[in-house]
């Protein structure tokens, strides 16, 4: 009779391996054979590794770099290269880990979920696992909305101190919301090349102004050692760095999906050395400033200067055409959830639910374009309040990237893909003991930085 089991629950996993592409073998050898896509085939067209790369890259230059200067004063020098030694190493093994969980997860487990990222915690926790993920990425979009409209709230009271930034924050909004409602995130693609282009820009124009207008050099020889107030950086290098969460939606394009491990490894050994380098020199031109270096490096320009001007100007013009995408991310994932919530809850279902709950339900499914624009408004609006309740740039991405990027990008990928070789046992061959002590060192070290970093984020503020 026990046999008889093992025989049947044999014939499960063996089903559950075949539908993501993986060979099981009798006895306990696993023979991969091609990888298959998770997706359906012509979703997306074919990416080579150089290009991954690129992508990833690209995606790691985003408006956190202007916070970078700020970062390695909070942190000081040498604290600056030994967290991004340890970070190069933390990403790589979160992206990683997030990969492999992805093949694990059945194809009709997918089908049931918004999202790659989404579908792993279906897979590995259930429903919890889903939530825990959706929360987490719908906080840390809310706080990209935020920290947007907090840069253009900053840049356009160094341009006009007479509104403010609180105020300017406010004034943004009301374009973010028009400009997000055609739900339409190709008219909008072509900021993201904008953006980098910007903020590459704007960094070449500061570094000229302090290399010709400010004494170079450190002031304090405290400077280039260890700070207590490194965890803000560590925040900051975490916001800027999206490798963990874009590795999945990467991996499912590649060409060749068998350079995922390099492609993961190069891309982020390039950005943080980009990153340090942003941050060391901007750090190094503007130590000496009595002001000190702001969180929004833009905000050190001279503010009766028309080259100031002319960049910050640019700047805001781009920043505004970016904030659709993130406020297209979180919609998309928002109503996605309440509509499958809808359909699928058995508080919602005809024989149970009351006659207020079927009429809200059928309101929101005959009228989901109008459901949707509600979410954008109300979206726009909660990441307006923070920004106007927390005016600080450096403070808002310091303290997301501490919170919600850590558990995103460091502890959840770790436990997940524990969780998942737990329940499929015959999916791929057991972890070796390094590679299951990386999975914890990975995961506490995330702890470590959620505790710490919002600790001294939250000090900061107050």
């Amino acid at each position: 009779m026990e046999e008889r089991e093992r025989e049947e629950e044999r014939e499960v996993l063996v089903a559950k391996s075949n539908d993501f592409g993986i060979q099981v073998e009798d006895g306990d050898e696993h023979e991969k054979e091609e990888d298959v896509d998770m997706f359906p085939e012509g979703r997306a067209e074919r990416v080579g590794s150089f290009a991954t790369v690129i992508n990833i890259v690209k995606d790691g230059l985003a408006i956190g770099c202007l916070a970078l200067p700020y970062g390695v004063s909070e942190a000081g020098v040498i604290g600056t290269i030994t967290c991004l030694i340890i970070l190069t190493w933390m990403n790589y093994c979160g992206a990683s880990y997030l990969v492999l969980s992805s093949k694990i997860v059945r194809k009709e487990t997918y089908a049931r979920s918004c999202s790659l990222w989404t579908a792993v915690g279906l897979e590995a926790f259930g429903v919890v696992g889903e939530w825990v993920v959706i929360v987490a990425l719908g906080i840390t979009l809310v706080g990209a909305i935020a920290a947007l409209l907090i840069l253009v709230g900053e840049t356009m009271a160094a341009m006009v101190p007479a509104l403010g930034g609180r105020l300017w924050t406010l004034v943004a909004a009301f374009p973010t919301i028009l400009l997000s409602l055609p739900d339409n995130l190709n008219v909008f693609a072509f900021t993201s090349v904008g953006g980098i282009m910007s903020v590459l820009g704007a960094y070449g124009y500061i570094f000229y102004f302090g290399y010709t207008n400010e004494e170079v050099g450190v002031s304090d020889p405290e400077d280039w050692y260890f700070k207590l107030t490194l965890p803000i950086f560590v925040g900051i290098a975490a916001f800027s760095n999206s490798v963990v969460i874009v590795s999945g939606p990467m991996y499912q394009v590649m060409e060749k999906k068998s350079d995922i491990n390099i492609v993961l490894f190069t891309s982020n050994a390039i950005l943080n050395c980009i990153y340090f380098f942003m941050g060391y020199i901007g750090f190094i031109l503007f130590d000496n400033d009595s002001s000190g270096i702001p969180s929004n490096i833009l905000l050190i320009l001279p503010p009766s200067s028309w080259g100031s001007y002319l960049v910050q100007s640019l700047f805001v013009f781009i920043v505004i055409l970016s904030l659709p995408v993130p406020t297209y991310l979180l919609s998309d994932m928002l109503n996605y959830t309440l509509l499958h919530t809808l359909r699928s809850s058995s508080f919602f279902d005809e024989s149970r639910a009351s006659p207020l709950s079927l009429r809200f339900k059928e309101a929101v499914l005959s009228h989901s374009r109008l459901t949707k624009s509600a979410i954008i408004t109300l979206s726009v609006i909660c990441a307006t309040l923070i920004a106007v309740a927390v005016p600080s740039f450096g403070n808002v991405i310091g303290i997301l990237g501490c919170v919600t990027i850590s558990l995103i990008s460091y502890v959840l990928p770790s436990i997940y893909h524990l969780r998942l070789l737990s329940l499929f046992p015959t999916v791929a061959p057991p972890l070796s003991l390094p590679s299951r002590l990386s999975h914890y060192a990975v995961a506490a070290l995330g702890i470590i930085v959620m505790i710490a970093g919002t600790a001294t984020s939250i000090m900061q503020v107050l």
